[in-house]
């Protein structure tokens, strides 16, 4: 379930950005950022953390999404972090949401809009856009009524121009 959700939410977030041409500079170092909510939030209250940098857990994440979206799509990726915070105290929950919260001044917001939202869904994207063809620093905050909560960053840059779907 969550998994058709997060595909149906990157797909509709990638439609989204496609036409975008407007471009918004972080001033902060969003990568250094997203780590150091790793290193205040990993293992504590029911937070779990994943960081793929390099190897062959990076390149497995992106074959998976390179069905989807095709090879050279996923290619300039550097990195992902999933943040699972699902079984998180409401006092961790507030606080990552919070430390989230704090992108939208520096990546560029898109929300989706009702119809694409399942019932009880809130699911949010951030990220830095590149002129036309590229965006970089994708983060996206998914939420469903049955307790599901999940971040999920990707650095390095993802080329628009290269979507190639395959649903």
């Amino acid at each position: 379930m969550m998994k058709k959700t997060l595909l149906r939410s990157i797909f509709a977030i990638v439609l989204i950005l496609v036409g975008w041409s407007v471009s918004a500079q972080p001033s902060i170092n969003v990568e250094e950022t997203v780590a150091q909510i790793v290193k205040e939030h990993d293992g504590i209250g029911g937070v779990e953390c994943l960081v793929i940098q390099k190897g062959e857990g990076l390149g497995l994440v992106k074959a998976l999404f390179s069905q989807k979206f095709g090879k050279e799509f996923m290619k300039g990726v550097t990195s992902m972090t999933i943040i699972n915070y699902s079984k998180a105290s409401n006092e961790t929950y507030m606080a990552l949401r919070r430390q989230f919260d704090t992108f939208s001044s520096v990546l560029q917001e898109f929300n989706l809009g009702k119809k694409d939202l399942e019932e009880g869904q809130y699911v949010k994207a951030f990220a830095s856009v590149d002129g036309e063809s590229a965006i970089s620093n994708l983060m996206l905050i998914i939420e469903d009524r049955g307790g599901e909560k999940m971040f999920i960053y990707m650095g390095g840059v993802i080329r628009m121009d290269k979507l190639q779907l395959q649903l």
